[in-house]
């Protein structure tokens, strides 16, 4: 028996098409924030494969090509076409559901930076006062840390920010990620974005507004995902288009909560015309 579920991401239905009732409820489970009643624009057939084990360590990882994607894990095969609007994967039930989860985020990922003009980063996105603020920076600048010194506001993600234009400006989504960390009250939309911030720890707290090649130079250390699913100079692109209407700046902190006064006076509007 097939069952279907229809979850929604950045205003992308995509039906679920479960083969047996096995996984229903923890897949219900982990998407129950996306749900949706909306006509699916993509439908992906789901199968359960006890025998599925990949045994190529040469194979594994996602490869894109003419508007298809492949996807191979331990556990994992998977196929979808951007162009039919059709895929199909087979899992290992032994790693059910953090494997559909890589796919299903993967391929949300490719519809949003394919179909949309969108970005994908690896970034903190906290929701505060219906918009949203953007942290980046490596490994271990303090994402984590900001997360947790935020507990009145909403965490859309720790992981993967997706953004998309919104009109003549730029909204940000909340994501179904398998592991990140993700708090509090949101609904399923596009929350306007206020600003990207770079993190620096420090024993000073401070916010200091980028140009717009500075912003763009910074921001192209972050990861992007998926990786090369967009020639440099389409990137480069959306980076000068997104910092022209979104303001980016260098946040230095503490971890004793601070910063959100100095990212209010950073934010206000005086200093941004003045930049």
């Amino acid at each position: 028996m097939i069952h279907e579920l229809t979850i929604e991401v950045a205003d992308h239905p995509i039906a679920l098409e479960l083969e047996g009732d096995a996984f229903l409820h923890s897949v219900r489970e982990i998407y129950h924030w996306f749900l949706s009643d909306k006509d699916p624009e993509f439908h992906l057939r789901i199968y359960p494969d006890d025998k599925l084990m990949i045994h190529d360590e040469s194979s594994v990882g996602l490869t894109f090509s003419n508007e298809k994607v492949k996807i191979v894990e331990d556990y994992l095969m998977g196929f979808a076409n951007l162009r039919t609007n059709k895929g199909e994967i087979r899992i290992n039930p032994i790693w059910f559901v953090p494997s559909l989860a890589t796919f299903v985020r993967n391929l949300f990922t490719l519809i949003l930076v394919l179909k949309d003009n969108g970005i994908a980063l690896h970034a903190l996105g906290v929701l505060r006062n219906g918009e949203v603020y953007v942290f980046f920076g490596p490994s271990g600048s303090g994402k984590t840390t900001v997360a947790q010194l935020s507990p009145e506001y909403v965490i859309l993600s720790d992981d993967i920010v997706f953004i998309k234009p919104l009109g003549s400006s730029y909204g940000v989504f909340p994501t179904p990620c398998w592991g990140d960390m993700q708090l509090g009250d949101r609904e399923n939309r596009g929350y306007p974005l206020k600003g990207m911030f770079k993190l620096v720890k420090d024993r000073e707290v401070y916010v200091k507004p980028y140009g717009l090649t500075h912003g763009i130079s910074e921001i192209f250390t972050v990861p992007h995902i998926p990786p090369n699913s967009l020639p440099f100079e389409d990137l480069l692109v959306r980076y000068q288009r997104l910092l022209k209407e979104v303001p980016c700046f260098e946040m230095h902190f503490t971890k004793d909560g601070r910063f959100w006064e100095a990212i209010e006076e950073g934010c206000s509007d005086k200093v941004l015309r003045e930049v």
